[in-house]
């Protein structure tokens, strides 16, 4: 039997899409914290590793709360967000609306959440997160996809200006060889 001790086990890592960075294989956010316990699981969460944080609009203060009560830590910290439209103004919107409810001024990697259908990456959406990487509100740009997801996966590969995708991936779907060929596209690329 195994001894109990004082020091988490870290996190495995693993680089982040095309963009050479080194994140946690774990995500911490969305919905899984809110209320008096969100900071508490914050200092869990470096502790072990997971330095990928994903904000959603529904965490209220959680994030601009802690990192004003640690100074730093949002450069440890990979911070994740998506985005529900494709129309640049409204991406504009939100990702404003994000910035400032969670007291950052950028965000390492902004998607376009629940992309079932790659020709919604048009010329204009790219024109966009070009500028918001030119205007350092965002360091990375992609999609998150929970349908058709080979088929979004083996698009976005081909259209060389996506940085990282965030897509449903489990036992049943490693089975699928048009997934398979998919992920294995976007790694080469």
């Amino acid at each position: 039997m195994k001894e109990a001790t004082d020091t988490p086990a870290a996190v495995p890592r693993r680089t982040f899409g095309k963009t050479g960075v080194s994140i946690s294989k774990l995500c911490l956010g969305g919905g899984s914290f809110m209320g008096a316990d969100s900071q508490a699981l914050l200092d869990e969460a470096l502790k072990c590793g997971v330095d990928c944080w994903e904000i959603v609009s529904f965490t209220g203060n959680a994030y601009r709360d802690y990192f004003k009560k640690h100074p730093g830590v949002r450069e440890q910290v990979f911070l994740s967000a998506k985005v529900s439209s494709t129309d640049p103004a409204t991406m504009q919107e939100q990702l404003d609306k994000l910035l400032d409810e969670h007291g950052v001024s950028a965000l390492d990697f902004l998607a376009i959440h629940a992309v079932d259908d790659i020709r919604v990456l048009t010329h204009d959406v790219r024109t966009w997160a070009e500028k918001a990487k030119k205007d350092r509100k965002i360091r990375f740009f992609g999609v998150c996809t929970h349908r058709n997801m080979d088929a979004c996966l083996d698009g976005a590969a081909d259209l060389g200006w996506i940085d990282g995708i965030q897509t449903v991936y489990n036992y049943r779907l490693q089975s699928l060889a048009s997934m398979e060929d998919a992920l294995h596209k976007c790694h080469d690329r």
